[in-house]
C-alpha cells in the first residue's frame, strides 16, 4: 500500500473546479475537529483517468501523513454526510495488494 494516499469514489466533477479545496470541504465537514489542519494535512488531490460524460472518475488524495489518511478512512466508513452524496473512502492498493485482499477473502469465505 501506499504511504499516505487514499481513493475517494463517487465525487461528482463541476466544470473549472479546485479537486483540492473540494475535498478539504468534504473532509471539514465530515471531521469539524480537524478542519484548521486540513491545509497541511491534504497534500494534493487529482482525478484519475480520462474525463468521460456520464462516468464518475475516482480522485486521489495525497496526505502529509499516513496516520491522516487511516483516521478519515475510519470517519468517512460512517460518516452520514458521505452517504448522502454517495461518495466512499477507499484505501490505494498496488495491484499485488489488491490481489492479496481478493485471495484473503476468498479464503474466509470458504472457511465459513
Amino acid at each position: 500500500m501506499k504511504t499516505g494516499d487514499g481513493i475517494i469514489k463517487g465525487m461528482k466533477e463541476h466544470a473549472d473546479e479546485d479537486a483540492r479545496k473540494e475535498v478539504i470541504e468534504l473532509l471539514s465537514s465530515v471531521a469539524p475537529h480537524l478542519a484548521k489542519k486540513l491545509e497541511d494535512v491534504v497534500d494534493s488531490v487529482h482525478w484519475i483517468g480520462k474525463k468521460e460524460s456520464g462516468r464518475h472518475r475516482q480522485m486521489i488524495v495525497q496526505f502529509a501523513m499516513r496516520q491522516y489518511r487511516d483516521e478519515f478512512w475510519k470517519i468517512t466508513k460512517n460518516s452520514q454526510r458521505c452517504t448522502e452524496r454517495g461518495i466512499r473512502f477507499t484505501e490505494d492498493l498496488s495491484a499485488e495488494d489488491e490481489v492479496l485482499v481478493q485471495l484473503f477473502s476468498r479464503s474466509s469465505r470458504k472457511r465459513r
